[in-house]
């Protein structure tokens, strides 16, 4: 026990010494530092002074050339710009110009596939009016059939009655010439009765 406290004393003793050593050579140069400082003329302040100013002139330049190149660069940017936008070859153009042409192409899909649907009601449409206007012509035309029917049978009537008539008539000696004028003024008549119903129908 009395080898292990004897030891770490030593131990201890020693780290102190190092320390001591250490602030000692951390002291140093502090020292060192400002015998330096010291000894610092004014000429190589000056010196030092323009050897800054001149880094600083270099700095300048350089950023100077930098942002005339940056400038003269983004210059040249917009004038492609210009000219593709001139010449209709800006990628912004066409993409814009193909979202305008698959639009027109939709649209021009739809437009032509509702002209259809349209067509195709209107001859539907058409169709059917069509249909109507034949049935009403089909009705006028039997209804008129059946008026000249029953008109040229109270004629044939009439016209019997008549040649009997007359028949009687020319027993007792009258001229048949009269029966053939009868005959032609029906059958004028008859005629100009069916030119009436034909115009009436149109």
């Amino acid at each position: 026990m009395a080898d292990e406290r004897l030891k770490d004393s030593k131990a201890n003793d020693g780290q102190i010494d190092d320390d001591r050593l250490n602030e000692e050579d951390y002291q140093e140069p502090d020292c060192r530092s400002e015998n330096i400082s010291e000894d610092i003329t004014d000429t190589e302040i000056e010196c030092l002074k323009k050897e800054l100013q001149s880094e600083i002139s270099e700095l300048e330049w350089e950023f100077k050339q930098a942002k005339e190149s940056l400038y003269n660069e983004r210059i040249m940017q917009v004038e492609n710009k210009l000219n593709q936008a001139k010449m209709g070859t800006a990628p912004e153009f066409l993409h814009v110009l193909s979202l305008v042409e698959e639009t027109y192409k939709i649209r021009l899909q739809v437009a032509k596939h509702r002209m259809q649907f349209a067509l195709e009601i209107t001859n539907k449409e058409l169709d059917n009016e069509l249909q109507i206007i034949q049935c009403d012509v089909n009705e006028r035309l039997l209804a008129a059939e059946e008026q000249i029917r029953l008109s040229l049978q109270e004629s044939l009537c009439k016209l019997q009655y008549e040649r009997a008539a007359h028949q009687r008539k020319a027993s007792k000696g009258e001229s048949i010439d009269l029966i053939y004028s009868m005959v032609y003024i029906f059958w004028k008549q008859y005629y100009l009765a069916i030119c009436q119903k034909v115009l009436k129908l149109y």
